[in-house]
C-alpha cells in the first residue's frame, strides 16, 4: 500500500524518473550492538556492511583506479577496510541467510537446528565465532565495527513471510483495480515472475508449496541488492553521523567514543587518501575553456556532453599530446619551484622552531626559578606554621597533662577510698562469717538436743508400748474373767447361790475395774502430755528449719557479694578465696545438718504415725470398756 501511494504521488508530480535527474537521500540506522542481538540487528548490520563496502569501493578503490587510468604515478594503497568476507558469510547460499532460508523452506527445522547448522558450516571461518558452552548467545560475527553476539531465538518464525503465495496471486487477480494494482506490482509477485512464473497456488503438493515459500531474508536481500545497484550508478556523497556521547547531552564530546567511530567508519583513511591524492578534478568543459587555444581558434558550439568530445575531435590527439607534454613540463617546473619553496619554508620553520625552543627554554628556566622561589617561600611558611602549631600543641599537651595529673590524683584518692571500703566490707564479711559459725554451732547444739529429746521420746514410746501390751494382757484377763463371771452367773442363776457372794465378787470386780480405769486415765494424761511435747518439739524443728533457710539465703547472698568483690578487686582475691572456702565448708556442714534434720523430721513423722496408731488402739480399748460396762449394767 505504501509503495502504491508513493508511485501515484510521483506520477502526479510530473515527469518520469527515466527522463530526469534526481537527488536522493538514504538514511539508515547505525550499527547496532545490544546486550541481546536478534534477527533485526543482523539485517541492519548486514546493510551497514554493504554500505561500508560501497563506501570503501567508492572512496578508495575507484579513486585509486582513476589515478591509474589517468596515467599518474601512483602506488596502490590497501587500507584494510574490506567487508566482503563478512558479506559473503551472511548472503552467500551457504551463508547465514541461506541456511536460515533452507531451515524455513523445508519446514522441519527450528532455532536449534539453525544454530547447529551454522556452527557446522562456518566453524573454520575467521569471521564466525563459535561460543563456549556457558555463553548465553549462539554465535558471533566479526563486523567492521566490532564483534556482535547473536541469539537465534525466534529467527525461523521471524523469517517466514506472513502471506502465502496463493493469497498474493488471488489478490493480484482481484476484480478491484486498486487491489489488483497494489499486489500485481508487489515485490512478492515480481520475485515469483523472476523465478520463471511457476504456478504454485493450485498445487497441493507439500514439497512444491515449501519450494515456493518466500522468506523475509529473500525479500530483504533482493531489495538491498537493488539499492546498492542504484547507488553504484549515482554520484555518491557520504555523510557520516557521529554520536558525541552516550548520555545524549548537548555540547559534550567524548573523544574516545568519537575516535572509535571515526576509525570504524573509515573516515581517517578517507582523509588520508584525499591528502595523498589529487583533490582538484577539472571537468572537460572547464579544461577546454581554460586551454582551448592549444586546440583551435574557435570553440564548437554544439558540444553537448563529454562523450562527444573524443569522437568529434579525434584529429586533435596530436595537439592533445603536445598539450599534455606542455602541462607535464609545467608541472615539473612547478614541482621544482614547489620543492625549493618547501626547502626554504622548511629551513625557515626549523629556524623559527629553534628560536621558539630557545625562548621556551628561557621561559621554562624563569618559570622553574620562580616556581623554586615560591616553593622555598611556601616551605618557609609551612615550617613557620608548623612551628606555631607545634608550640600551640605543646601548650595544649602541657595543659592536658596537668588536667590528667589532677584527674589521676582524684582517681587515686577514689581508688584508695574504694580500697578502704573493700577492706571494711571484708571485715564486715568476716564478722558475718563468725556470726554464721556461731549460728551453725548453735544449730548443731540444737540438733544434739533434738537428738536427745528424740531418744527420750523413743524410750517413752517403748514404755507406752509396754503399757499398751500390759493393758492388752489386762483386757484379755478381764475378758477371761468376764467369761468366767458369765459362767458363774449362769451357774449361780442355775444353782441359786446366795447373793452375798455374788455381791462381793461384783464389788471386787468393780474395784478392779475402777483401778484399771484410773490407770487408763493416767495413761491417757501421759499420752496427752507426750503429744504436747511432740508438738513443742515439732515447732522447735520448724523454727530450726526456718533458721537454717535464712542462714542458707544469707550464705548465698554473702557468697554472691563475695564473688563480685573478688572480680572488682584482684588485690584481695586470696582473702576472698579463703572466705569462700570457709563458706563452702560451712555450707557442707550445714548440708549435713540439714540431712540430719531431715532424718529427725522423718523420725518425728514416724512417731506421729505411731501415736495415731496408739490413739486408735486407745479408742478400741475404750470401746471394749464401754461394752464391759454395758454388760455389767445388764
Amino acid at each position: 500500500m505504501f509503495r502504491w501511494i508513493v508511485q501515484h504521488i510521483n506520477k502526479s508530480l510530473g515527469q518520469s524518473q527515466s527522463s530526469v535527474n534526481f537527488i536522493g537521500v538514504i538514511d539508515i540506522a547505525g550499527f547496532e550492538i545490544f546486550q541481546k542481538n536478534s534477527y533485526e540487528q543482523l539485517l541492519i548490520n548486514y546493510t551497514n556492511e554493504k554500505l561500508h563496502q560501497l563506501f570503501k569501493d567508492t572512496m578508495f578503490v575507484e579513486e585509486q583506479k582513476e589515478y591509474l587510468d589517468e596515467g599518474l604515478e601512483w602506488k596502490f594503497i590497501d587500507f584494510g577496510l574490506n567487508s566482503q568476507p563478512v558479506i559473503d558469510l551472511i548472503e552467500k547460499p551457504n551463508g547465514v541467510l541461506g541456511i536460515l532460508n533452507d531451515v524455513c523452506r523445508f519446514g522441519r527445522g527450528n532455532d536449534k537446528t539453525l544454530s547447529d547448522r551454522l556452527r557446522t558450516s562456518h566453524y573454520e571461518n575467521s569471521k564466525f565465532i563459535d561460543p563456549t558452552s556457558k555463553a548465553l548467545h549462539d554465535f558471533s560475527i566479526v563486523h567492521y565495527a566490532g564483534v556482535v553476539d547473536y541469539s537465534v531465538d525466534g529467527w525461523t518464525n521471524k523469517n517466514n513471510s506472513g502471506i502465502n503465495q496463493s493469497v498474493v496471486e488471488i489478490l493480484a487477480n482481484s476484480e478491484n483495480e486498486i487491489m489488483a494494482d497494489i499486489w500485481r506490482n508487489s515485490p512478492i509477485s515480481s520475485m515469483t515472475d523472476a523465478n520463471g512464473g511457476k504456478e504454485t497456488g493450485h498445487s497441493c503438493h507439500k514439497t512444491t508449496h515449501h519450494t515456493s515459500l518466500k522468506t523475509v531474508a529473500q525479500d530483504y536481500k533482493h531489495q538491498l541488492s537493488d539499492l546498492i545497484t542504484l547507488l553504484s550508478k549515482t554520484k555518491i556523497q557520504f555523510v557520516r553521523c557521529l554520536k558525541p556521547n552516550y548520555e545524549k547531552v548537548p555540547e559534550v564530546f567524548d573523544p574516545l567514543l568519537i575516535l572509535e567511530q571515526i576509525r570504524c567508519n573509515g573516515v581517517s583513511e578517507a582523509i588520508k587518501i584525499s591528502c595523498e591524492g589529487y583533490p582538484t578534478k577539472i571537468p572537460i568543459h572547464d579544461f577546454y575553456e581554460r586551454y582551448g587555444k592549444w586546440f583551435s581558434n574557435r570553440k564548437p558550439s554544439n558540444l553537448k556532453n563529454e562523450s562527444e568530445f573524443p569522437r568529434r575531435y579525434s584529429l586533435m590527439k596530436k595537439r592533445l599530446k603536445i598539450c599534455k607534454t606542455f602541462l607535464i613540463n609545467q608541472m615539473k617546473d612547478r614541482d621544482l619551484e614547489e620543492t625549493e619553496r618547501q626547502d626554504y619554508w622548511k629551513r625557515e620553520k626549523q629556524r623559527l622552531e629553534e628560536e621558539i625552543e630557545t625562548e621556551r627554554k628561557a621561559k621554562d628556566s624563569i618559570f622553574n626559578s620562580r616556581k623554586q622561589l615560591e616553593k622555598n617561600f611556601s616551605d618557609m611558611n609551612a615550617k613557620f606554621t608548623s612551628c606555631q602549631s607545634e608550640n600551640e600543641m605543646s601548650k595544649k599537651t602541657l595543659w592536658i597533662l596537668k588536667e590528667s595529673n589532677s584527674n589521676l590524683r582524684t582517681e587515686i584518692g577514689e581508688v584508695n577510698a574504694e580500697k578502704d571500703g573493700y577492706y571494711d566490707e571484708i571485715a564486715s564479711l568476716k564478722l558475718k562469717v563468725t556470726d554464721l559459725e556461731q549460728k551453725v554451732e548453735h544449730s548443731k547444739k540444737f540438733n544434739e538436743d533434738c537428738e536427745k529429746e528424740k531418744e527420750k521420746l523413743e524410750s517413752e514410746k517403748r514404755q507406752l508400748a509396754v503399757s499398751v501390751e500390759n493393758y492388752r494382757t489386762l483386757i484379755h484377763g478381764l475378758e477371761t474373767k468376764k467369761k468366767e463371771l458369765e459362767n458363774e452367773i449362769e451357774v449361780e442363776t442355775l444353782k441359786n447361790r446366795n447373793e452375798s457372794e455374788n455381791k462381793k465378787k461384783i464389788e471386787r470386780i468393780q474395784k478392779e475395774y475402777d483401778e484399771n480405769r484410773k490407770q487408763l486415765r493416767k495413761r491417757e494424761e501421759e499420752a496427752v502430755e507426750k503429744e504436747s511435747q511432740l508438738k513443742i518439739l515439732k515447732n522447735s524443728v520448724k523454727a530450726a528449719n526456718e533458721t537454717i533457710d535464712s542462714l542458707r539465703k544469707k550464705e548465698v547472698e554473702d557468697q554472691r557479694r563475695l564473688l563480685e568483690y573478688q572480680a572488682e578487686n584482684e588485690i584481695v582475691k586470696a582473702k576472698y578465696e579463703g572466705i569462700n572456702e570457709r563458706f563452702t565448708k560451712l555450707q557442707s556442714a550445714q548440708v549435713e545438718e540439714k540431712n540430719k534434720l531431715d532424718d529427725a523430721r522423718r523420725q518425728i513423722r514416724r512417731l506421729i504415725s505411731e501415736k495415731d496408731m496408739l490413739r486408735m488402739e486407745k479408742e478400741s480399748l475404750q470401746k471394749m470398756f464401754d461394752k464391759l460396762r454395758q454388760s455389767k449394767n445388764m
